[in-house]
């Protein structure tokens, strides 16, 4: 019964179609594989034989930023988290300038705290609203180029830890202040 699913799919290929882009929405289309025209919300017609629309959400979208551990200037190991909230401001640079568009951003996100953090002593990370002024600087100067206007960059965690990393022979161990404990 699949290829005459199949069958179907092809034969209907031909037929022109209808897309929507929401208020929230916006896209591009693609004929015989190159870039054509933004599109703006309203209703399209295109050939799916030969075109594509490719969409993205233009609503203001948070990405969580996991707890990143980083090491002072001056050797202090420190944790710290947080989130980024980011606008799609062009879909087309959006779309065909980024490869997965949410892990690109939360991994060049953490990639920029690190930074920031290895750059600065334990005194000079004790100031959250310079930290979050200076990482919005430095995020929206790294996603250059990728059709994202950085809102806000938000600290959640941030403080002095102990960090331990253990290599074994296959059992996991995780040093606590109160003790170790076997996974």
């Amino acid at each position: 019964m699949a290829w005459l699913q199949d069958l179907i799919e092809k034969i209907l290929s031909f037929v022109p179609r209808v897309h929507k882009l929401e208020p929230f929405q916006a896209g591009i289309r693609t004929t015989w594989g190159r870039y054509i025209g933004d599109l703006c919300p309203g209703v399209y017609f295109y050939w799916p034989l030969i075109q594509t629309i490719w969409w993205v959400s233009t609503a203001p979208q948070v990405v969580d930023l996991k707890n990143q551990s980083c090491r002072t200037i001056d050797g202090h190991d420190i944790v710290i988290s947080g989130a980024v909230q980011y606008k799609v401001v062009s879909a087309r640079k959006h779309i065909l300038n980024v490869h997965d568009s949410e892990k690109s951003l939360t991994t060049l996100a953490l990639g920029v705290l690190c930074e920031y953090f290895n750059t600065r002593t334990l005194e000079q990370c004790k100031e959250i609203i310079v930290i979050k002024k200076e990482l919005k600087r430095a995020l929206s100067n790294a996603a250059i180029g990728w059709g994202v206007r950085i809102e806000e960059v938000f600290v959640t965690d941030l403080g002095k830890v102990r960090n331990i990393r253990l290599l074994t022979d296959g059992s996991s161990l995780i040093q606590t202040n109160s003790g170790v404990f076997t996974d």
